[in-house]
């Protein structure tokens, strides 16, 4: 089980989660998160990894939005389930913490294009 936070958790496109930092950061009541929970031995995450990368890039400036992910073969979060790989699920905080499976077309324009992702949610939202 990974417990140290790396260094450069927050110094890319997608930032790093351990457990020490989950909580933290995906309740941030300031910030919408994305995460991708992975397995390093998955084919379809290694497929989606230059994508959540591009991803992670579009919203690298953003203060109120977070591209991440998190292996789940080394990291459980009890009140997350995850079972299968990836698992994509988007943290909407505030005053209730809501999660929501994102199930989507896993692609750019998928992550992004009205009624497909969660992105165009965080994009209406960071624009008020």
């Amino acid at each position: 089980i990974i417990t140290d936070i790396p260094e450069d958790w927050d110094k890319n496109p997608v930032r790093f989660l351990v457990g020490k930092n989950f909580e933290e950061v995906v309740f941030d009541p300031k910030k919408k998160i994305f995460v991708e929970f992975y397995a390093p031995w998955c084919g379809h995450c290694k497929q989606l990894d230059p994508i959540w990368t591009k991803l992670g890039e579009k919203y690298q400036d953003s203060a109120d939005i977070v591209v991440a992910k998190m292996e789940s073969t080394a990291n459980e979060i009890e009140t997350v389930k995850v079972h299968s790989f990836p698992t994509l699920k988007f943290f909407l905080t505030g005053d209730q913490h809501k999660v929501v499976d994102y199930n989507g077309e896993r692609t750019l324009e998928g992550f992004t294009k009205p009624c497909l992702g969660p992105m165009v949610v965080l994009d209406q939202w960071r624009s008020r």
